[in-house]
């Protein structure tokens, strides 16, 4: 029943909002039991799963989003973060050139790109990311915080 899933739905937002991830976890989990292929539900499992530290099953919960929404950039941007959490910063780097690809205007995926070219040491190429991102997002205090760690590790400040 498709009110049933709104309830749902609109429930664990608002445990999330409550910051109770655990409960929001379970109560999306339970959606899925209605509609197995719902990319908003699988999203917000896979989402709450990274709140909760679980990140290699949140990467199997972006899987099949992105599997039921491939043109979703958020879900990319979202798996290539995880992937980053993981220490697998390759993976990650290829999920979020897909995500910009797929939205151009999300300035996440530029200041996560920008993340992992600095950590695996491109500089000048992760402060180009940093800029993008400041320009689609310029009051975004923790994309100028990283452009500015890595403009002092360039020693261009």
């Amino acid at each position: 029943d498709p009110h049933n899933l709104r309830i749902v739905i609109a429930k664990g937002k608002a445990h999330e909002r409550l910051e109770n991830f655990k409960a929001a976890y379970e109560t999306f989990k339970s959606g899925l039991k209605q509609d197995v292929h719902n990319g908003e539900l699988l999203f917000s499992v896979a989402s709450n799963l990274c709140k909760l530290g679980r990140f290699e099953e949140a990467l199997v919960q972006y899987d099949r989003a992105i599997e039921n929404e491939p043109l979703n950039a958020h879900h990319r941007c979202d798996k290539a973060f995880t992937l980053l959490n993981l220490g697998r910063p390759q993976e990650a780097l290829v999920n979020f050139t897909q995500s910009i690809s797929l939205d151009p205007s999300l300035a996440q995926a530029y200041k996560g790109k920008a993340d992992t070219l600095f950590k695996l040491g491109d500089i000048d190429e992760a402060i180009a990311f940093y800029d993008k991102a400041l320009e689609l997002n310029p009051d975004d205090i923790g994309v100028s915080f990283n452009k500015g760690s890595a403009l002092c590790k360039n020693e261009r400040y």
